[in-house]
């Protein structure tokens, strides 16, 4: 069962004074004396981490390349453009829940308008499956790939004064993600092979493992507009 963590209350280890965690974030900074700190019971929760891929760009090289994107003659004169450049000092870094997902999902799939059906087997080798409500999947869809290479194993070091998310989606959700992540990474593989663009993908069996994962984003929100930079 999804353990989430809800607000918390602690004391400073520094300035004694009373401090309070966000529900599902996982550190957090003192108001008063600017210690980091880190929660007692993160390392009890479902989602605490076994690798991490630690941040390689701070916040002002994030902001650089967000405005090197929206400056292009392509984008710049663009609703999107004028937003991020209005709203730009509202991003923040925050490592991200995510799931390493292994193994084999079992799919059917069948020819639109006919009662043809297909099977198939997609061994996943290497997916990341967000784990977090807080943003859109389809967003961090666009923002990835990372490069893997960069994946350590998981030390408290790397979060120390980082805002970092505790997933609050259950497994049942979670295993939806990744069914629905690999078959549109597929599918226009799978269309090819059936010579048919109408077809529809369905899961028969999954037989996944996953492996909780750390991973760095700095974004802001708007309303409706999300941006993101990994």
């Amino acid at each position: 069962k999804l353990h989430e963590l809800p607000h918390s209350f602690t004391h400073c280890p520094n300035c004694g004074a009373e401090f309070f965690f966000k529900e599902n974030e996982a550190t957090g900074i003192c108001p008063y004396c600017d210690t980091p700190m880190i929660r007692k019971d993160y390392d009890e929760s479902d989602s605490f981490p076994e690798s991490i891929i630690p941040f390689k760009i701070t916040l002002e090289e994030a902001k650089e390349k967000l405005l090197d994107l929206v400056d292009k003659p392509a984008t710049s004169y663009s609703e999107e453009a004028e937003i991020a450049k209005k709203n730009i000092n509202k991003m923040q870094g925050f490592y991200l829940p995510y799931c390493l997902i292994m193994g084999p999902i079992d799919y059917n799939i069948n020819r639109e308008r006919t009662k043809r059906q297909f099977h198939c087997e997609i061994d996943v080798e290497k997916n990341f499956v967000n784990g977090s409500k807080e943003l859109d999947n389809l967003v961090l869809d666009a923002m990835e790939p990372y490069d893997w290479k960069e994946i350590v194993p998981f030390s408290f070091g790397y979060i120390s004064g980082q805002l970092v998310k505790i997933r609050n989606i259950d497994e049942n959700e979670l295993t939806k993600r990744a069914v629905e992540e690999v078959a549109s990474q597929n599918k226009k593989q799978l269309a090819e092979e059936l010579d048919s663009e109408a077809i529809e993908i369905n899961s028969d069996s999954v037989k996944i493992l996953s492996a909780p994962v750390l991973l760095p984003v700095y974004y802001f929100k708007v309303g409706d507009f999300t941006v993101a930079v990994n």
